[in-house]
């Protein structure tokens, strides 16, 4: 802690010292330039160094400058004097000015011998330093001498000598950095060069463990800047890659649409894995982040974080990312990789002047309701007429048909009254958001410091729903000579809460006719109860009700405190030693209460009150640690290219998590535990700790830049895996040839980049339950004298291992002009062995299955990425860009265990009778199409029976069994592969515009060749509760009525039964979405700093703008979907 202060004290001290005004305010006549120098640096803490008796020869000047950049200032004072400056770290360096011709350099008139006859100047052998902008030395930049035409590479402190006349002009270029010039004076003998960062491309890998240059690097990657993921959008980061990646998507959640609480789930190339499947007892959509074996991991500045983690982290805190896909790429990282890695580096702290980095995002966020498709008043009330619903049935009793004829007219008259109650209009809101990021940073060059805050309220469209994120951040980097030791911990809270109004389903399927407000201008607890049914009683209920009269909530959060230590050193020429450990805790927890008041209750006589009122809790902790040791080794000589990486790493994580919960509630108001009547049960706690090590080597080797070759290998250790295979290597071998770098290709002048590469590998992953190796016990409620007992779950698989996938790339990469078109072509072959399945065992053993590795899937597909720089002039730049995947994934093995499952999908369908009713329990549970798995099918396939389609003359479903015959009968057996989820083919265009400070950007996704079972079909047309809910307005238009209608869908007074999975539902699944479009303005302007700010950026920016579909089909039954409006003003002073 001492340590701490003691380095923020020396930081702050020298950041107040360097804090000094630079704009001058100066007046003066006929004064000497010295008398000028010594009020300048009084003004700006600038020091003036020039050689003695340099000033004698120059003129008085006279000046008035107020408010004045110093470089103007220097400018006007100058002018007309035989003198140059140069500002190099806080000193202005005043030298003789030098009149250059050719290669010879003259000295100026007033140091010539006499009548003009100029002096040779001997070389000078200058000293140079090349750093980066945040002052890390630069191995292997490149030096050049533009006179002479000779030029010289750094060594591994970034420095070198190089002899050189005065006038000389020098180029440094390096890879990933923008070139810089630089023109030798007379009298200097040194120079510090500071590179910038290239933004347009980035020319170099980073994989977490090296570094090294893309055009020696075999494998696939795909690298995105933070100016490239701000043009797409300022929030979510893992939404905005599928923008850059067509094989990185995201699955469309169109049940929770853009709930800000809802994590996405996203794959990369595919699934190779099976994990949580439809009939497994656990939560799918928590399985979907958690234990899902499809996800790839994220790497942040060295250290795997979480998904959830990615998303709540802030886009301005990121430097650029590295996605890594085949085997060349992410073998390094071994049991973890097959899934594909994200590489994320954030902004290090900058030496100079303090500098204050704010950034507003504010958003207008409008609710999204143009895919429900809903009946007004009069269509519901004419679709139940045309249903039969009016007409008594034979038998009914004169007093029923005159309560069914009243029911008619009364709703007649409430049409009549003008009741049209737009009720999805009810639960959402139009709302702005705001988000605020400041950062602070400054230093030396040998101490450098960050400080950041920031605060995101992220506010859903449905009504009081949040994610809140408040987090903050210190950074220290300390550097001496070859030395350097790194420090940032961040400490973050996140508050979520579900919007009161309950789901959006139960407001699309309100009858228009309802209405929501009783006499008294309150919400009433039950609508208009029509008719006396089951359905009817359970469909009156006020959705509205629970949000205005009672207190029930649905909150989460975490919070999470993260300390990254990095040590650097290079301890020997070309070597560099680092060592890296990270320390986190999160503690995560979930609270759910129900409100005595609830319409969930219901009161009689005999009602336990000590039931009434619910609160569950959960509470989760998760604590570990990340370390790295490895060494790199870096060398270039005689042609040869050397990259070396080699260490090892450690992990650990114990994660504890408590489930409590109580009832009995006096009130909504009195909702703590302590006003609670009993605990149900005992408190619930479960632990998880596991161990992963490993070691690993990784070289990149390039000869003469044209022969290249990649290989990496590690050997992993779990503690997840079964006793008898705790470790298993994974390995990888890239290899390749720059065509572009042959003299004969050079000359024919086309191509600035052409390379054919090929890697090949073994690798694996992890994301299984923490009970598929190990034995799992759970301990019962009961105590005895000796303690809890407790029995086993499930039984251990000592041999489990991990899912190995074997990856094949082949890439063509091809730059035309200099760029003016770029080509990219990946094809690739993947195949995931030792799927973790079930296994069937005897009863007798007292289990039915354990976990094993049989099965076998495989993607396999290929990428293509083009971009056109078609204008590239200075002050206007016009260039287009479009992505392409295709991806086939095969199920090419399976266990007897999934056979099994695949029997038990069908007895789902067992109790159906004709009879059985269009009612909310029986559509789940009839009317679902649920996943099965067959050799030759896909992890997406659609399973159901194959249709004919709708009879003309009776309005019946006519069927094709798998053998060929036709029939009216459903049957579970018969299902087969109807569909599959999975595109043909998918990715994204734009464009991208810029015209001096301003720039625009567009982005399109698109899809197609994907199947989906249109859900909203069967839900809301062909098996709505027409006479208690509302539905699509295409019950009207595509049901059948009478005979020799040819319609898509069943007879519309066919209301006895619910229609199973059929491929009359299959539509295909193509699109094209406006996904962003961004208009940026960005002033770095000598203007500007009279006011203090060294750069502002405005930027206005949209997402999700439009869709154009095959489907029609509501999306977000749960939660609507939004479009968003943004306005981005960064400023930097």
């Amino acid at each position: 802690m001492k340590l701490t202060v003691l380095l923020l004290t020396a930081a702050f001290l020298n950041v107040s010292a360097n804090g000094l005004a630079q704009n001058i305010t100066y007046s003066a006549s006929g004064t000497s330039l010295e008398k000028v120098f010594t009020e300048i640096e009084k003004q700006t803490g600038f020091v003036f160094l020039y050689k003695e008796g340099l000033l004698s020869n120059t003129k008085p000047v006279s000046i008035k400058a107020k408010d004045l950049p110093l470089d103007d200032f220097l400018e006007r004072l100058l002018k007309g004097q035989p003198l140059n400056y140069r500002i190099a770290d806080r000193t202005v360096f005043i030298t003789r000015q030098i009149i250059a011709e050719g290669n010879k350099s003259l000295g100026s008139p007033l140091s010539s011998y006499g009548a003009g006859s100029p002096i040779p100047i001997p070389p000078i052998q200058l000293k140079i330093k090349v750093v980066s902008a945040d002052g890390n030395a630069l191995t292997g930049a490149t030096v050049t001498n533009k006179n002479s035409g000779s030029s010289k590479v750094t060594g591994p402190t970034g420095e070198l000598t190089l002899q050189v006349n005065a006038g000389d002009v020098l180029e440094i270029s390096y890879v990933g950095f923008e070139k810089a010039t630089h023109k030798v004076t007379a009298d200097a003998t040194s120079v510090l060069i500071k590179l910038q960062m290239a933004e347009k491309t980035l020319d170099e890998v980073v994989t977490g463990y090296s570094r090294m240059k893309k055009e020696s690097f075999t494998g696939n990657s795909i690298q995105v800047t933070q100016k490239d993921l701000l043009k797409v959008s300022n929030r979510n980061l893992v939404d905005v890659l599928q923008v850059f990646d067509p094989s990185f998507r995201i699955e469309v959640n169109n049940v929770m649409g853009s709930d800000p609480n809802t994590l996405p789930e996203f794959y990369i190339r595919g699934r190779s894995g099976i994990g949580v499947k439809a009939l497994d007892q656990v939560d799918v959509s928590q399985a979907a982040l958690t234990n899902n074996p499809n996800l790839p991991i994220f790497i942040m500045d060295g250290y795997e974080v979480s998904a959830e983690r990615v998303y709540d982290f802030d886009i301005t805190r990121i430097k650029n990312i590295t996605i890594l896909k085949d085997a060349a790429a992410t073998a390094v990282y071994g049991s973890r990789s097959a899934n594909g890695v994200v590489v994320i580096e954030t902004v290090a702290p900058e030496p100079g002047k303090l500098r204050l980095d704010y950034t507003m995002a504010g958003s207008l966020s409008l609710p999204d309701l143009s895919d429900y498709n809903l009946m007004n008043a009069a269509e519901k009330l004419e679709a139940e007429v045309l249903a039969g619903y009016y007409i008594p049935p034979p038998g009914m009793t004169p007093v029923n048909k005159g309560a069914l004829m009243k029911e008619l007219l009364m709703k007649q008259n409430q049409i009549a009254r003008g009741v049209n109650t737009d009720w999805i209009a009810q639960p959402v809101q139009n709302v702005f958001n705001h988000k605020h990021t400041l950062n602070i940073d400054g230093g030396t060059d040998n101490l450098r410091f960050n400080f950041l805050v920031k605060y995101d309220k992220q506010n859903g469209v449905m009504k009081s729903s949040f994610r809140e994120r408040k987090g903050g951040g210190l950074g220290i980097d300390y550097r001496q000579k070859k030395f350097q030791i790194r420090n940032d911990i961040t400490y973050d809270v996140v508050d979520a809460k579900a919007s009161p109004y309950g789901e959006f389903s139960a407001y699309t399927s309100k009858a228009p006719y309802d209405e929501i407000y009783g006499p008294d201008g309150r919400p009433v607890k039950n609508t208009t109860e029509w008719h006396v049914a089951i359905e009817s009683v359970a469909n009156r209920f006020n959705p509205l009700y629970e949000a205005y009269h009672t207190n029930s909530f649905d909150k989460n959060g975490y919070y999470s405190l993260v300390n990254n230590t990095a040590i650097i050193w290079n301890f020997l020429p070309k070597f560099q030693l680092r060592a890296d450990l990270a320390l986190t805790r999160q503690d995560s927890w979930t609270d759910i209460f129900t409100d005595p008041a609830s319409s969930k209750y219901s009161f009689n006589n005999n009602t336990d009150l000590s039931n009434i009122g619910e609160l569950a809790r959960t509470k989760t902790i998760n604590k570990g640690f990340n370390s790295n040791l490895f060494v790199r080794y870096e060398n270039r000589f005689a042609g040869h290219s050397f990259n070396f990486s080699g260490g090892m790493n450690a992990r650990e994580t114990k994660v504890t998590m408590s489930a409590e919960l109580y009832t009995g509630f006096p009130s909504g108001s009195q909702n703590s535990p302590n006003f609670a009547n009993k605990i149900v049960r005992k408190p619930g706690y479960s632990d998880n700790h596991t161990r992963l090590f490993g070691s690993f080597v990784t070289m990149n080797y390039a000869f003469q830049d044209i022969y290249l070759l990649d290989v990496s290998g590690r050997l992993d250790g779990s503690s997840e895996f079964g006793s008898d295979n705790r470790f298993a290597p994974f390995w990888s071998v890239g290899t390749g040839i720059n065509f572009h770098k042959y003299k004969w290709v050079k000359e024919l002048g086309i191509f600035n980049r052409l390379r054919l590469t090929g890697t090949t590998g073994e690798l694996g992953k992890t994301n299984f339950p923490p009970y598929a190796a190990k034995g799992l016990f759970t301990y019962q409620d009961k105590w005895y004298a000796t303690g809890n007992g407790a029995f086993l779950m499930g039984m251990e698989s000592p041999a489990l291992t991990w899912e190995k996938t074997t990856t094949y790339d082949l890439i063509l990469d091809v730059g035309i002009f200099k760029d003016l078109l770029s080509v990219n072509i990946d094809l690739y072959n993947k195949i995931t062995n030792n799927l973790v399945n079930d296994v069937d065992l005897p009863l007798s053993s007292g289990f039915t299955s354990y976990k094993d590795n049989i099965g076998k899937v495989r993607n396999k597909g290929f990428e293509v990425f083009v971009r056109a720089n078609i204008i590239r002039e200075k002050d206007f730049q016009f260039s287009v860009y479009g992505n392409f995947a295709h991806n086939r994934n095969e199920l090419l093995e399976l266990s007897n265990s999934l056979k099994k499952y695949n029997d038990l999908v069908n007895t789902q369908y067992d109790g159906f009778t004709g009879n059985t009713p269009t009612s909310p329990q029986f559509l789940g549970k009839y009317s679902t199409p649920y996943t099965k798995y067959v050799e030759g099918g896909s992890l997406t396939s659609i399973f159901g029976m194959r249709s004919l389609g709708i009879n003309p003359m009776d309005g019946k479903e006519v069927y094709v069994r798998p053998d060929g015959t036709i029939t009216y009968d459903w049957a579970a057996s018969d299902q087969t592969i109807i569909g599959d989820y999975s595109p043909k083919g998918q990715g994204s265009f734009g464009f991208n515009i810029g015209y001096k400070a301003f720039s625009l950007f567009a982005s399109f996704l698109y899809q197609y060749g994907a199947q989906e079972y249109n859900k909203t079909l069967v839900t809301k047309v062909e098996n709505v509760d027409l006479y208690n809910k509302n539905g699509d307005k295409r019950i009207l238009l595509q049901r059948w009525v009478k005979p020799g209608d040819i319609t898509p869908l069943k007879d519309i007074a066919s209301r006895s039964f619910t229609t199973r999975p059929s491929s009359r539902f299959i539509q295909d699944n193509n699109f094209v979405r406006f996904n962003s479009l961004s208009l940026a303005y960005d002033l770095v302007s000598k203007k500007l700093q009279r006011f203090g700010i060294s750069r502002l950026k405005v930027q206005l920016s949209s997402n999700n703008l439009a869709t154009w579909s095959t489907i029609m089909q509501e999306r977000g039954t749960s939660y609507p979907f939004a479009r968003n409006y943004d306005l981005t003003v960064k400023i930097v002073l």
